[in-house]
């Protein structure tokens, strides 16, 4: 009978640990959502980043530029809006992407709070990407910072994301082979958060 016990319980740390470990390996693909009717927004939260909607940074391959959105209020986020700012390509090919939420430590990236590898795609042509990341479970904190990699480059689409000019906020980039996050004051990514407090 001891034996019968210690080998089930031997399989359910086997399986528990097993199991963790392919959850952590997947990848998380985020739908992208139409928003017909609003009044379910009603009851949440809206956060959008401040500043003069004029500016558009150009995503190259592998590269992930983040925003610090701060004085941001204690719940869940449900949903990411990002807007680009791009001349309008014949092709309507779709361009694959990398969230990146990352908390704050003295206005710099500190922790990468994605726990898997979370993709969404982009058409060519979109201007507003709406992502449901409901199922997430982001909890916010009063600074984070968020943002996107290009993760696959297409011959003739060049993805530029619309940002604010915005001497308050801070944005940083992280280039392949580079390690370290480079500053790019006085601009951030114009985005939209829906919060479920």
């Amino acid at each position: 009978m001891k034996r019968y016990i210690f080998v089930c319980v031997a399989l359910l740390f086997i399986s528990k640990v097993f199991g963790q470990t392919k959850v952590n390996d997947s990848i998380v693909y985020l739908n992208e959502i139409v928003i017909t009717n609003t009044k379910h927004l009603r009851k949440h939260k809206k956060v959008k980043t401040k500043g003069k909607s004029n500016m558009a940074f150009a995503i190259k391959q592998n590269a992930s530029f983040i925003s610090l959105i701060d004085n941001l209020p204690k719940g869940e986020i449900q949903s990411i809006y990002f807007y680009s700012k791009h001349k309008k390509n014949s092709s309507n090919e779709s361009l694959t992407f990398r969230l990146r939420v990352y908390s704050s430590k003295e206005n710099k990236p500190n922790k990468d709070l994605l726990t898997q590898e979370t993709r969404f795609e982009i058409n060519g042509n979109k201007e507003t990407i709406v992502l449901d990341v409901s199922k997430l479970q982001l909890s916010t904190e009063e600074q984070l910072f968020i943002g996107l990699e290009l993760l696959e480059y297409k011959e003739g689409i060049n993805y530029s994301i619309s940002c604010n000019a915005n001497t308050t906020n801070t944005s940083f980039v992280k280039i392949p082979d580079y390690q370290n996050w480079v500053s790019v004051p006085n601009m951030c990514i114009k985005t939209k958060l829906i919060i479920k407090e």
